[in-house]
């Protein structure tokens, strides 16, 4: 119920603007959709006529004028002639699935009785047939319209997110749980941040639903504000979700910045999977370490870590009364120069089928690489932490060879990328690229749909060496699979280098061999050098001179990989199983 004489309409979502005469434009915004019902089950609606200033609906709520337009309904300004007092009139658009959402929002409504929460007034069928809900008038503004235009302080932050858990809790207390918590759906009473009203239970679900009005396995709420049990589509939710959705709201007013953001809508459900957002501290000193903490609890990803409802919240939030709420100095770290550096973070990205999903997971997770899974089967693995760059692009591309042969139709993706931390792992660019990269295989899928594609940019085809075969196409390259053969071709973003400055190296170790073969006795060279000094290119440019004199030597080959790392024989199984020419990947039998 926002008053558009003194708000804009949602910026995020596919926006249609009413004019008085009938007449509509629509305008699509670049954001991700943030309406729930869109995004949980996409749903298609047909115009719904404009009911004009005067109509009367139900025989009681006489029409003043439209107030907003919606995904689900459309809101009119209009007066109760039993009392005379102005409402808010929510009518349906015409579809069953949203008819049911509307007249469970109604039932809710009419039970909860909270201050903070938006007044019933009545509900029932219009004579076109259509479902409205006629709710309490509020003048002011909702708390997104409000950021947007001011800061509020820390204390008003607190209050803010304290007065909307108080009447959340009302809600947990009779097993309701929200849903879509987000400040579109905090409305500021004439403005004034000491009183919030909480509207929109239109996704709300009671805990002991025997049936729940989305699809299984979708996804419900608002993308930014979602928790990542919401993400993956869980059907098992708990009042925690709205939690988290709380702490996004909190976040968004003590820093000005969104807990999550992205382009499109794959790229901001995995990054509120796998990425950390930053201490609150660390944008706005002006935040005490005890609501730093707190907030942070409840941005947990586990959803166990954070508090268990609105309740728990609230007193827990009841706690910093007795603190001034005045900036602390941050504790200064011994370990750091300072608490921001910067990291290399490799992502995977696979869009499998969902019946797919498990035995893809199974597969990576033989490479110690456990994936997080969206509601459409889509796998979101990070590979970061403190391996070097070259490690993370090897397992992943590993990863994603394995999620091939499960799914061998699947486009997938991988990106690497740097990212400034602050107290955590980042890795928003390396999603966003990533994000693209899918995209893009999805497209070159469908011009070529009899296999599925590994599409890497080129950061990662940098880092991956010369077991990995790589075709380039533009700026992205395309892996096919890893090279059987013992020698291996070196090979630099794909194509062939020469090999040049190690002739005296290469003297040495001919010279040596021709000492093992001329006075038969045995000797082991061991090359040793930092990474990227030629130690590979040595040995492959050694099997080269070897095949181009002729030489009866038989060689077996072996290579170090962080996947076998702690098991002592693996370089002498793949040294063995390549001689025998036994092909990773196969059976046993």
């Amino acid at each position: 119920m926002w008053d558009k004489k003194k708000s804009d309409p949602p910026r995020e979502a596919t926006v249609t603007l009413v004019s008085p005469s009938g007449g509509r434009a629509a305008e699509d915004m670049p954001d991700p959709p943030e309406s729930a019902v869109e995004l949980a089950q996409a749903v298609v609606t047909t115009a719904q006529p404009l009911l004009a200033p005067g109509a009367v609906v139900d025989e009681r709520f006489e029409v003043l004028r439209p107030a907003g337009e919606g995904g689900m309904a459309i809101v009119y300004q209009a007066v109760d002639r039993r009392t005379g007092s102005r409402v808010a009139l929510k009518v349906t658009r015409t579809s069953p699935q949203l008819s049911q959402r509307f007249e469970r929002e109604a039932r809710l409504l009419a039970e909860l009785k909270h201050p903070g929460l938006v007044e019933y007034v009545a509900h029932g069928v219009a004579e076109q047939g259509t479902a409205y809900l006629a709710m309490e008038w509020l003048e002011g503004r909702d708390l997104a319209t409000h950021l947007g235009i001011h800061s509020p302080s820390v204390r008003q932050a607190v209050e803010v997110v304290r007065q909307a858990a108080a009447a959340v809790a009302v809600a947990h207390r009779v097993g309701v749980i929200h849903r879509d918590l987000n400040p579109r759906n905090l409305f500021l009473v004439d403005g004034r941040l000491d009183s919030v009203r909480v509207l929109d239970f239109g996704v709300a679900r009671a805990l002991d639903t025997l049936h729940a009005l989305t699809i299984a396995g979708s996804a419900v709420g608002t993308p930014g504000y979602m928790a990542p049990e919401q993400a993956k589509g869980s059907a098992e939710l708990s009042p925690a979700v709205d939690v988290f959705a709380l702490g996004c709201v909190l976040f968004e007013c003590l820093t000005g910045r969104k807990a999550f953001t992205g382009a499109r809508l794959l790229e901001l459900l995995a990054k509120i999977l796998v990425e950390e957002v930053p201490r609150a501290s660390s944008i706005n000193p002006q935040v005490p370490r005890e609501l730093d903490l707190l907030l942070a609890a409840m941005l947990a990803k586990d959803p166990r870590e954070r508090p268990a409802d609105a309740s728990s919240l609230l007193e827990r939030l009841g706690r910093l009364n007795t603190l001034d709420l005045v900036s602390t100095p941050p504790p200064v770290s011994i370990a750091a120069v300072s608490h921001r550096e910067q990291r290399i973070s490799c992502v995977m990205l696979a869009r499998v089928e969902p019946q797919q999903a498990p035995a893809a997971m199974a597969a990576t997770a033989e490479l110690g690489v456990v994936p997080q899974r969206l509601a459409d089967g889509t796998l979101v693995a990070l590979l970061g932490g403190r391996t070097s760059p070259t490690d993370q692009a090897v397992r992943a591309a590993r990863c994603a060879l394995a999620v091939r042969q499960v799914a061998p139709l699947a486009p997938i993706a991988l990106a690497t990328g740097r990212a400034i931390t602050i107290e955590g792992a980042s890795a928003g660019y390396a999603i966003e690229v990533a994000s693209a990269e899918l995209l893009e295989a999805e497209h070159m899928e469908r011009l070529a749909p009899d296999q599925g594609l590994i599409v890497i940019d080129d950061v990662t085809a940098g880092l991956l060496d010369s077991r990995f075969e790589l075709r380039a196409d533009g700026r992205r390259y395309v892996l096919f699979g890893m090279r059987t053969a013992a020698e291996p071709v070196r090979t630099v973003l794909g194509r062939q280098t020469r090999c040049v400055g190690r002739a005296r190296e290469l003297g040495l170790l001919t010279a040596t061999l021709a000492e093992c073969r001329n006075d038969g006795v045995s000797n082991v060279v061991l090359v040793t050098g930092p990474p990227g000094i030629g130690k590979s290119r040595l040995a492959q440019e050694l099997m080269t001179e070897l095949r181009e004199s002729g030489s009866d030597c038989e060689v077996l080959l072996g290579r170090g990989d962080p996947m076998s790392m702690g098991s002592p024989f693996a370089i002498l199984a793949q040294a063995i199983s390549r001689a025998a020419l036994v092909h990773e990947g196969e059976p046993l039998a």
